[in-house]
């Protein structure tokens, strides 16, 4: 009886070619998802966020509950 278990390993065909296609594929439309960020450059933030830090020192968590002044916060 041949039987899975009772292949050998050295005739394990290894991945189906659609199976490799489709990897491929994926690949593909990742990098085509993503190509038009590569030229945006590197966006750094922190000198906006951090001139706020007042705001937020002023009243603590109440100034920012109950305050509708503009904070850092993104749900």
């Amino acid at each position: 009886m041949n039987t899975a278990s009772t292949i050998p390993a050295e005739m394990d065909p290894g991945p189906s070619p659609s199976a490799t296609w489709r990897s491929v594929g994926l690949l593909v439309i990742t990098l085509f998802a993503y190509y038009p960020i590569l030229d945006a450059g590197f966006v750094w933030n922190d000198d906006d966020l951090s001139t706020i830090l007042a705001l937020i020192d002023q009243g603590g968590l109440s100034a920012v509950w109950f305050s509708s002044e503009a904070f850092n916060y993104w749900p």
